[in-house]
């Protein structure tokens, strides 16, 4: 069996992997990561149980096993695979791992409970992964658009020793430090001089096309949110759409993460069952402020329907009322 940081680490620890690019998109899987990991709230966790691994290994592996320790009178969670005989859907009645002091395999709510990342028991390593190294090629993109827009015109030099005087001058100008050049360097910086020839690569334009890089990179963002079961309301749009329109784009989003919790409460009532412990999870709390929002958002956004409703009720009563006079 394999420990969970293989995976994690592979990346970081293989010498030929470590470019500018693999370090930034490893950076960004593991910020995707943490937030994902704080998706739920467990409470009366068993003794010996991290809560963290716990969640790495769902969300890595597609389930995780969890026993009693062979170690002490704790428990242990860990990821593994199914195996044994097979049930009528061909999955295993058994589950076998391991951990860093010892390998399990027990029979399923006998010996120990299995829990599931979702029903599918799936993990998210593929879009971890996908969206990790898309984010990572944007912040890219964003630092050579940066970099474009403040670079000066390459000179064309007659040797070398003009080509290090011309970078030492750069260097002494970068840290902000006054400097003497000689009247034949001069003659090289005159534009009057047939001989002066520059190389312009730079887009003086180009920091106006950094807000777009800027807006991928949210929509990015919550693209990435949106699949994982979290929505981002955008309060500045919320009077472009109407109710149903913030109902379907908040019920979409909220199928993933209500399937996974509802396997992670099964993992508890199952492990209760088998134990007789109160071990019981729900989705953070923050999740509770959020719905809080977005019902402030569709009470504002009904009620300015039912402003303009009441509106247009009066001006066709009013218009009514003058034409029954005229008449």
């Amino acid at each position: 069996m394999y420990n969970i940081y293989d995976i994690c680490f592979k990346m970081w620890n293989d010498r030929k992997e470590r470019t500018k690019h693999k370090q930034l998109n490893f950076s960004y899987y593991f910020e995707l990561l943490e937030k994902l990991i704080n998706c739920f709230d467990y409470e009366n966790t068993p003794d010996g149980i991290d809560e963290t691994f716990l969640e790495m290994y769902l969300l890595m592996n597609g389930t995780a096993g969890i026993t009693k320790s062979s170690l002490d009178d704790k428990y242990v969670c860990f990821a593994g695979s199914y195996c044994g005989d097979l049930n009528e859907y061909g999955i295993g009645k058994s589950y076998v791992g391991a951990t860093c002091g010892s390998s399990y395999e027990y029979e399923i709510d006998k010996g120990g409970v299995v829990g599931l990342n979702n029903r599918l028991r799936t993990g998210r390593n593929n879009l971890l992964d996908r969206y990790s190294g898309l984010l990572a090629n944007i912040e890219e993109s964003m630092n050579v658009g940066i970099i474009n827009t403040r670079l000066l015109d390459i000179i064309e030099c007659a040797d070398e020793k003009d080509v290090n005087q011309i970078q030492s001058i750069n260097e002494q100008l970068k840290r902000g430090e006054l400097t003497a050049v000689s009247s034949k360097m001069i003659s090289i910086f005159d534009e009057n001089n047939p001989r002066f020839k520059k190389l312009d690569i730079n887009d003086k334009n180009g920091v106006e096309k950094l807000q777009y890089y800027s807006r991928f990179y949210e929509d990015t963002l919550k693209r990435l949110w949106l699949e994982s079961g979290i929505e981002i309301t955008n309060k500045d749009k919320s009077a472009q759409v109407n109710v149903e329109e913030l109902h379907s784009f908040t019920n979409y989003s909220r199928i993933t993460i209500e399937d996974m919790l509802k396997c992670r409460e099964n993992m508890c009532d199952d492990f209760n069952k088998l134990y007789g412990t109160n071990w019981s999870v729900k989705l953070n709390h923050l999740f509770d402020n959020v719905s809080s929002e977005e019902d402030g958002v569709l009470n504002d956004v009904s009620r300015e329907t039912s402003e303009e409703t009441e509106t247009e009720t009066e001006e066709t009563k009013e218009t009514e009322v003058k034409e029954s006079e005229e008449k």
